[in-house]
């Protein structure tokens, strides 16, 4: 009895290193932001392109929440960098990058956004880049501080102008999720790689670092939920029944070999949408798409086609669905 005892309690010292292992590793990603950039010899901001981008920067403050459990000493910034694009008369897109990013992800898809917008916004995501110290909350709750950004732009930037999200992975469930809170305010949404639920990726990626998941995961993503904010009978989210509330047009593009969004996972969300329509894109996977010269091109072109065919003015109907998360 004392040996089953003993080895009871250090199977549950393991599970519980295992599982705050994890909650670390998935709270704390890498912030890519001016040194990631420049060990990598990347360009780190629009001015250093190519073909240089003049931009501003500034920072909105996340909202609080209103049902939270623990109290709000020091309120999360993110930054902001405002890019002008080529068209005076287009809209307003503001990109939201993937777990472990940072607002530098837009200028690998500037060439794609530029042309046919009037501004491009780009912010980094609590718990990224160069945000206040924190944690990423795995697109639980970022969506208040998007709507906050998505107000600060209808005001200054776009009283005339649509707004369109972009997003990349988790910043593309994000940009849904935001789409379908501001109806009044999101004319389409463009979600690259998308995923529905939010152990999809984390299992994927685990899964191919070697590293085990089986026991430690969910937990881990129940704890990760009640630091955002969620009750604890909170159940996660599908990116699929939130795409099923948008008011506006929808454009999802998805690598066919995408190794950690699986490609089921955006024809499932383009398919809750009421008007979707999807790019398939065949030589790319998750992380590379805009870096192949064939992918980056069939991007690009359904970005411009999508955004060009916008109406000035474009105002998405309300939606009545209450949120599902």
């Amino acid at each position: 009895m004392g040996l089953l005892i003993l080895l009871a309690l250090g199977f549950v010292v393991y599970w519980t290193f295992l599982v705050l292992v994890t909650l670390d590793a998935l709270r704390k990603p890498p912030r890519r932001s001016l040194a990631w950039c420049l060990a990598r010899s990347q360009p780190f901001e629009p001015t250093e392109l190519p073909a240089p981008r003049e931009f501003e920067c500034s920072e909105i403050t996340e909202p609080a929440a209103t049902n939270s459990i623990r109290p709000t000493t020091h309120p999360t910034t993110c930054p902001v960098w405002t890019i002008p694009g080529d068209d005076p008369a287009g809209p307003v897109a503001i990109f939201s990058h993937g777990w472990g990013e940072s607002k530098q992800a837009v200028l690998q898809r500037l060439d794609a956004l530029a042309p046919v917008c009037s501004t491009i916004v780009s912010w980094d995501m609590p718990g990224h880049g160069d945000a206040s110290p924190g944690a990423c909350r795995l697109g639980i709750n970022e969506h208040r501080a998007l709507g906050e950004l998505i107000e600060t732009v209808a005001e200054s930037l776009a009283p005339d102008h649509p707004i369109v999200l972009v997003g990349f992975s988790m910043g593309a469930g994000v940009s849904l999720r935001a789409a379908a809170d501001n109806p009044d305010r999101v004319a389409a949404v463009i979600a690259e790689a998308p995923y529905r639920l939010p152990q999809t990726p984390a299992q994927n990626v685990m899964q191919f670092k070697g590293f085990p998941y089986r026991l430690n995961l969910r937990p881990a993503l129940a704890i990760t939920g009640l630091l955002a904010d969620r009750n604890p009978t909170w159940q996660g989210f599908d990116r699929a029944a939130i795409a099923s509330r948008l008011g506006c047009p929808l454009l999802v593009i998805h690598a066919i070999a995408d190794e950690m969004c699986p490609l089921a996972d955006g024809r499932a969300i383009a398919d809750a949408a009421p008007d979707a329509e999807i790019v398939e894109i065949a030589g790319a996977s998750h992380t590379d798409l805009w870096q192949q010269p064939g992918p980056r091109q069939e991007a690009r072109q359904a970005v411009l086609a999508f955004i060009g065919a916008l109406k000035p003015g474009h105002a998405a109907p309300a939606a009545s669905a209450a949120p599902t998360d």
